[in-house]
């Protein structure tokens, strides 16, 4: 039976927060490695390939993470037979779609190469790398089975400590070959070899740390619908979250050069360095509330709500405030002289990300829980408003309509999910209010502060200082604005007494 404790979600959050920090500036140095030895077209090329694998969840109707829940539902429950049947209907759905995927998209690189990237000299490196990110999408959606059952079975912490491992190993490597002018098409073979590395991986821990087996057999028409009626709901989200700040990077490319997709690529790095906690929320949240549901512990799953929203909001605002007030300074420490737009970009999507992150626990609690149809809300109004609304702006205001677009679609879709969320959750809007306003106050009082002082981080040491300045800033203020208590102190010391 998945372990639902506290100290558990905690040390799977904690491994996940720690390994993706990592991951992220491993990313901020490839990129960077990238902006230099590739130049602007180049580096545009590489935006597209990289924008290519994270829109992967638009194809793979987001079976791994319906497993992953169903997963926990049913090894919670006891219900082996049942479990084994699930995981036969994600084989007979995803691996022939896995196989489709792969051989459909190394046909069509070369047609996606002379759409988008104008240059034809870029044209030949473009397509071998184009079709190596359809081969890495291919067995990411096969290895879902393998990474469904570790999360379904809280093994998420060491399944995100391999994974970074041989994330490094890839981007070791891939730094090393752009920097000696290896082409494009290498780097994508290297990048195809270190996913099936780990997807080996990730087998071998399943056999060590999980004590389901697999073994093929037809599965049933229940098993069937119902990881295809948890994976649909789950994949609109995905769906939108793979749009927002990628398809408008394809719809620059098209209208105004692949320069601009770069230039996107770059601002939405350090604005979506915000959804670092609830980006991977969703592993360790999700399947934790799928198997109290499956306990029938229903009220634990509310608590849990509350408390990850709280506390989330007091992280990301903060950090929000941070890359606010900094955002200029930052981006020249990391990318040397860059153009006005890119700062504009850089603020506005921030706004973006913040909205997104703030709505995380509620979504990774919905989905847990099987209430799939309000997460589907979001995702839709996203999928229908995204792409007609940035080729529009886009097409009258150029680069600056890609990142108004993406943030006019966010606050819609925001306002209707979350409008059916607190409803469909029984949350007062006051209690829902709370949460947050103490954090954002707090916030605003440090941004203030910190303005007004002569700190800025143009050097390593610096911004640790401005970091350390600011984090005791506001932390005295969330504490005498009442967002932090005594009562938080006690109940983390409870956690760790019951380790």
């Amino acid at each position: 039976m998945p372990d639902t404790s506290a100290y558990r979600f905690i040390v799977n959050t904690g491994v996940a927060a720690v390994t993706s920090v990592f991951n992220i500036v491993i990313g901020f140095l490839v990129l960077t490695a990238a902006k230099n030895m590739l130049g602007g077209i180049g580096l545009g090329v590489w935006s597209l390939a990289l924008g290519l694998m994270a829109m992967a969840s638009l194809v793979d109707f987001g079976f791994a993470s319906a497993l992953g829940i169903l997963v926990a539902r049913y090894a919670g429950r006891d219900g082996k037979n049942h479990l084994h049947q699930i995981l036969n209907a994600f084989v007979v759905i995803a691996f022939p779609l896995a196989l489709g995927i792969s051989v459909g998209g190394v046909l069509m690189a070369p047609v996606l190469a002379r759409l988008f990237v104008h240059d034809v000299v870029w044209h030949a490196q473009a397509s071998l790398l184009f079709a190596m990110m359809f081969v890495i999408i291919g067995l990411q959606i096969s290895g879902g089975l393998i990474g469904g059952v570790l999360v379904g079975y809280q093994k998420l912490g060491l399944f995100r400590i391999w994974r970074s491992v041989w994330q490094m190993l890839q981007s070791l490597g891939v730094l090393w070959m752009l920097y000696h002018d290896v082409n494009l098409g290498a780097i994508g073979l290297w990048m195809v070899l270190n996913t099936a590395g780990f997807l080996v991986t990730a087998w071998v821990i399943w056999l060590r740390c999980v004590p389901v087996r697999f073994a093929f057999s037809l599965p049933t028409k229940v098993a069937v619908y119902e990881l295809w009626r948890t994976a649909i709901s789950m994949q609109l989200g995905r769906m939108a979250g793979a749009m927002l700040g990628q398809a408008d990077k394809f719809v620059l490319a098209l209208l105004v050069g692949a320069i601009f997709a770069g230039w996107y690529t770059l601002a939405a790095k350090l604005a979506g360095s915000l959804l670092l906690l609830p980006g991977f929320m969703l592993a360790a949240l999700a399947p934790v509330v799928s198997a109290m549901v499956g306990e029938q512990s229903h009220e634990r799953a509310m608590s849990l709500l509350r408390l990850v929203s709280r506390y989330l909001n007091l992280i990301i605002f903060p950090l929000a405030g941070f890359i606010w007030l900094y955002t200029d300074p930052l981006l020249q420490w990391w990318l040397g002289h860059v153009d006005a737009h890119i700062m504009a970009a850089t603020r506005i999507l921030l706004l973006m990300y913040l909205l997104l992150a703030m709505q995380q626990p509620y979504v990774d609690v919905l989905l847990g829980m099987g209430r799939n149809r309000v997460v589907a809300r979001f995702g839709i109004v996203v999928i229908v408003m995204n792409i007609p609304t940035s080729l529009l702006l886009v097409d009258f205001y150029g680069f600056p309509g890609s990142y108004w677009a993406s943030l006019m679609v966010v606050c819609l879709a925001s306002i209707s999910f979350f409008s059916a969320a607190l409803s469909e959750l029984m949350i007062p809007l006051r209690i829902w209010i709370n949460d947050w306003i103490r954090p954002l106050l707090a916030t605003a009082l440090t941004v203030m502060i910190m303005h007004s002082l002569p700190m800025t981080p143009q050097a390593l040491l610096s911004a640790g200082a401005c970091m350390a300045a600011g984090g005791a800033i506001y932390a005295i203020c969330v504490w005498f604005l009442g967002g932090f208590n005594h009562e938080d102190i006690l109940r983390f010391r409870k956690v760790w007494r019951e380790r």
